[in-house]
């Protein structure tokens, strides 16, 4: 991405919206390159400043002109174009395109547009894992940097929750232990006719045996790894549906933990978000030379509503939340009344944390 040439195809001067269309309209050639510049194109536009845009648009009034487009236009334009390509199935190898797309600033705010050329990237890139990793990622990013979990969750269930990327799992696994467990008998069947004597023999499947065993330990633990922080299977779910489902674990993991990081204070994010100064839904109200805090009223309904989805989500998929370290220790803490617990001093208070930083700034 990086050895992009500064001026291409779309981004050269000059640039507007009139010769952007223009080339648009023209433009046959659909590699990676130049849709990427097409991006960057579009982008360049949309950060004209207001006061620019405004300023354009009054002086050339009187002519029923308009210059500078708004960031929507521009913005659907470039969608539709890129959709156009992905539908065709042109880019089935490239996932610059896409990340270009969705982390060139200022970025796509539109959930819908998000959601779609996200799937109909990734469904033309079943093949390719490194692709199908770094389009769901990017597209998982940014729906949750919107806060619209409900279309993550879809997001998710339409990647690598559809039934053509399950079946294409499927078969990868299943050749796989093939391979493994056919191995097997064609190395002791190979063993036995070159045996010289029964000693050799019985040592040789024992060495086959351990290896063949640690080659299917390490298959399981790297199928089914449940070192997540958050969410992990319900018991009785079998091995088979852990190793097909792996990849939504992974991913539901990191929508519940964004949830949590967000909206949720605890020990462990307590200082390092700093009193949560970016909490975009806190009012501040002054009563008497004092500053108040609060969250508004319907605040906490929306915060139900999102945390009562999650739950169901993990539900219908025999997923389930785990509980969190620092709770088991606090009741550990209670149930042996402090028995094998030592008091630590606490981290630097956030108050302290704010000053220092803003000495630094100042």
């Amino acid at each position: 991405m990086r050895c992009i040439r500064l001026l291409g195809n779309f981004s050269r001067s000059p640039l507007n919206y009139e010769t952007l269309t223009s080339r648009m309209s023209k433009h046959t050639s659909n590699s990676p390159a130049d849709l990427i510049d097409c991006i960057r194109a579009c982008r360049s536009l949309q950060l004209v400043h207001r006061s620019e845009l405004s300023l354009q648009n009054s002086s050339c009034g009187f002519l029923n002109l308009k210059l500078v487009q708004s960031r929507r236009s521009i913005e659907d334009k470039l969608y539709h174009f890129l959709n156009e390509n992905f539908q065709e199935g042109l880019l089935k190898s490239d996932q610059n395109v896409v990340s270009s797309y969705l982390l060139t600033d200022p970025k796509p705010q539109d959930v819908s547009q998000i959601y779609h050329l996200c799937v109909s990237a990734f469904s033309n890139n079943l093949k390719n894992t490194a692709a199908q990793g770094l389009i769901l990622r990017c597209g998982l990013s940014r729906l949750l940097q919107l806060e619209d979990y409900e279309n993550a969750i879809k997001l998710v269930d339409d990647t690598i929750g559809s039934p053509e990327y399950i079946t294409n799992r499927q078969i990868k696994l299943k050749r796989t232990l093939a391979l493994w467990l056919g191995t097997w008998p064609i190395a002791c069947g190979i063993l036995s006719a070159m045996a010289l004597d029964g000693y050799m023999l019985l040592t040789s499947m024992a060495m086959y045996s351990t290896m063949a065993s640690a080659t299917g330990w390490a298959f399981a633990r790297t199928n089914t790894f449940d070192g997540l922080s958050r969410v992990t299977w319900r018991p009785y779910v079998n091995m088979w549906h852990k190793w097909i489902h792996q990849p939504q674990l992974v991913y539901f993991n990191r929508i519940v933990v964004h949830f949590e990081e967000l909206h949720e204070i605890n020990i462990r994010n307590f200082h390092n978000l700093k009193i949560r100064q970016h909490f975009s839904n806190m009012l501040l109200i002054k009563l008497d030379e004092d500053v108040i805090l609060e969250l508004p009223e319907d605040s906490k309904d929306v915060l139900d509503s999102t945390l009562l989805l999650l739950r169901n989500q993990l539900q219908k998929r025999k997923m389930v939340l785990k509980d969190p370290e620092e709770e088991l220790m606090a009741l550990e803490y209670w149930l042996t009344h402090g028995e094998k617990f030592t008091w630590d001093e606490p981290e630097q208070d956030p108050a302290e944390i704010i000053a220092l930083n803003f000495k630094k700034l100042h």
